[in-house]
């Protein structure tokens, strides 16, 4: 039976549920370790699970774990929410303002954000992510440098339609006005 367009109750969106342990009985997968340029104290790695994604994949909802280290954070390269559900970790802006979180506190991290995430021991969260891919693009096409106005002119005179020949014609105004 061919599907028909539009959306059916077989498609239409669904509530996703984050059980307090985390997983909703996934098994999480192994992320890898931190970069090396990003690790400060230790060997970090992180797992996690993707439990949602959007149409458009700015939106991002899961759970995340990572084992304990600390790692800089330079220029966060999204929004994001969390709730800690186990563990413990304490985050440091640029001027040395330090936040600590444990188990059932949310904090927010903008984009952007400049700083240190350390976690003393193994650390799992919920996590929301906004990365907001259409600015993303409209500010690419922002520092695109305007064409040249001659190459303007050349691409103009490439793609406009070729003169017509036409026979030479007096205006009957002229004529008349000639006449006199």
């Amino acid at each position: 039976m061919a599907k028909k367009s539009g959306t059916t109750k077989s498609d239409s969106p669904k509530i996703v549920r984050f059980h307090r342990g985390g997983l909703n009985n996934k098994k999480i997968q192994d992320w890898g370790d931190f970069a090396a340029d990003r690790r400060l104290i230790g060997r970090p790695r992180e797992s996690g699970y993707n439990f949602y994604t959007d149409r458009t994949k700015q939106l991002i909802a899961g759970v995340w774990e990572c084992t304990a280290g600390v790692v800089s954070i330079d220029g966060f390269p999204t929004d994001e929410f969390c709730i800690l559900l186990e563990g413990s970790v304490t985050i440091t802006d640029k001027s040395g303002h330090a936040e600590t979180f444990g188990p059932g506190d949310g904090f927010f991290i903008p984009k952007g954000f400049v700083g240190t995430w350390n976690m003393p021991v193994t650390v799992r969260k919920y996590y929301v992510i906004f990365e907001d891919k259409l600015s993303a693009k409209a500010e690419t096409a922002k520092a695109r440098p305007a064409a040249k106005p001659a190459l303007k002119r050349a691409a103009a005179r490439r793609t406009a339609p070729p003169a017509r020949k036409s026979a030479a014609r007096k205006s009957p105004i002229r004529k008349s006005a000639a006449g006199r």
